[in-house]
């Protein structure tokens, strides 16, 4: 599967790193995922980690905002 025009590599780094941008924001049933020897060798792997990291973080925080009580959004 690619990612945006990007490397099956890329892709593969972008979904683990989504799962655990969501995982250290808090989201349940989420896990960190992270090829530790990819990561070090595959600068697409690297690549696409790091962005799905942020993605994930920012994806969970703000579902979090909109699930808080009193927060009528």
């Amino acid at each position: 599967m690619e990612h945006n025009g990007m490397d099956a590599s890329y892709s593969q780094g972008y979904e683990e790193g989504v799962s655990s941008g969501k995982n250290a924001a808090g989201g349940l049933g989420y896990s960190l995922k992270k090829d530790t020897r990819r990561f070090a060798n595959d600068e697409q792997y690297r690549q696409g980690w790091t962005d799905g990291y942020d993605a994930g973080k920012t994806q969970q925080r703000d579902w979090q905002k909109r699930i808080q009580p009193g927060n009528h959004k």
